[in-house]
């Protein structure tokens, strides 16, 4: 039972530690022309990002983009252009650390939860084998009180290993 503990606490540990690295650049996005059309809605109707969208206008922007980053303008100063001529309904998550709380609360909730799983994992065990110590020193006690009694399939054993001896 307790490799089996010690594998569940490394597996959540490194799962746990996935979280943690990943999430950053998970909430921030890749650099570039294409995580900025993924972040940007189409201005034409608001019905999909740049990235998906099949509109004249959105393949116009995306054209424009690709241009403006392989130029070396920064994407930040991209987008604050957009949002300038389209207004803040460009963006298709408008509050980006609504989504950074998400994943922080996410990661709370999962280590609070892995916490709680191992405590209760470790007290169960600790439990069983104290109950188990419990119940082998009852039987240990129990067979050494009591007088051994001979029978007649006893004396015939011992007959038949003095023979094979």
């Amino acid at each position: 039972m307790t490799r089996r503990l010690w594998s569940l606490l490394g597996l959540a540990a490194f799962a746990l530690a996935v979280l943690v690295f990943a999430a950053p650049a998970l909430a921030e996005g890749a650099p570039g022309a294409k995580a900025l059309e993924a972040k940007l809605l189409a201005p034409c109707c608001y019905g999909g990002t740049l990235d998906i969208h099949d509109s004249e206008m959105a393949r116009e922007l995306r054209h424009e983009i690709e241009d403006r980053v392989a130029r070396g303008e920064s994407t930040e100063a991209v987008e604050n252009d957009f949002v300038d001529r389209y207004g803040s309904r460009v963006r298709a998550m408008p509050n980006e650390k609504a989504m950074s709380n998400v994943v922080t609360g996410l990661l709370a909730l999962f280590g609070i939860s892995g916490a709680v799983l191992v405590t209760v994992m470790v007290r169960r065990s600790s439990k069983q084998r104290r109950e188990d110590d419990t119940d082998a020193s009852r039987a240990a006690k129990a067979l050494a009180s009591k007088p051994r009694v001979r029978d007649a399939l006893d004396d015939r054993l011992d007959a038949e290993l003095e023979d094979v001896v």
